[in-house]
């Protein structure tokens, strides 16, 4: 098994994006005009926004300290279930607190004295009775560790996914925001994405573009 997860940093889908609905605004405060609507193409809009482009640094920061982490714990051979799952918890705190770090430190140290334990198990010639049983259940975590960081994988790339969709949702409202805006401050009533293949005689896509894109102002 690979140490490090692979991690599902997406480029946003055209799937996010159109499943906003072809129905883009009903600009606030302004009664529906069928001469009043304007088309946009919130895919280009969205895709090529600085709302995007943070989004996914946002997200590719999250992956690479998702990846620092699970090679953390992969370094500690002697683990119990119970362990690695206290350790990635403490790991990934959003604000560690003094016991987050002291739990890393013991949960580190046991492992490294485990390690010296089973090294000098392994060098005795007639090992007692407790000796097999400690080595079998030394032997036992590593058989099981696979499994763990299997698990914790799966884990971790649930956690990539949710947060993908919890920025990409918000960063679609901020950019339909901003189209909505630029149709009341223009006057139109409605705005369709071109998905809708509903006709318009104004196609809002190149001012929304200029709109998110901070730094073509």
């Amino acid at each position: 098994m690979s140490k490090r997860p692979v991690f599902n940093v997406l480029v946003l889908s055209t799937a996010l994006i159109i499943g906003a609905g072809s129905y883009v605004v009903h600009a606030a405060g302004l009664h529906p005009d069928q001469g009043m609507v304007a088309n946009v193409d919130m895919q280009r809009v969205f895709a090529e926004s600085d709302t995007r482009k943070g989004i996914e640094q946002k997200i590719q920061e999250f992956g690479s300290n998702l990846g620092k982490h699970f090679d953390e714990i992969t370094r500690a051979p002697y683990l119990t279930a119970d362990e690695i799952s206290d350790y990635s918890a403490a790991l990934n705190a959003e604000k560690p607190t003094d016991n987050d770090k002291k739990k890393i430190d013991n949960i580190k140290a046991e492992s490294a004295k485990r390690v010296d334990e089973a090294q000098k198990l392994g060098a005795v010639k007639q090992p007692t009775a407790a000796d097999q049983a400690r080595i079998r259940e030394l032997d036992n975590m590593q058989r099981q560790r696979p499994v763990y960081l299997e698990r914790l994988q799966k884990i971790y790339q649930q956690a990539m996914d949710e947060e993908e969709q919890k920025r990409t949702r918000a960063g679609l409202a901020e950019v339909r925001g901003i189209v909505g805006k630029l149709a009341k401050d223009q006057g139109f009533s409605q705005v369709y994405d071109v998905s809708a293949m509903v006709y318009a005689p104004v196609d809002l896509t190149e001012q929304a573009m200029h709109k998110t894109q901070t730094k073509k102002k």
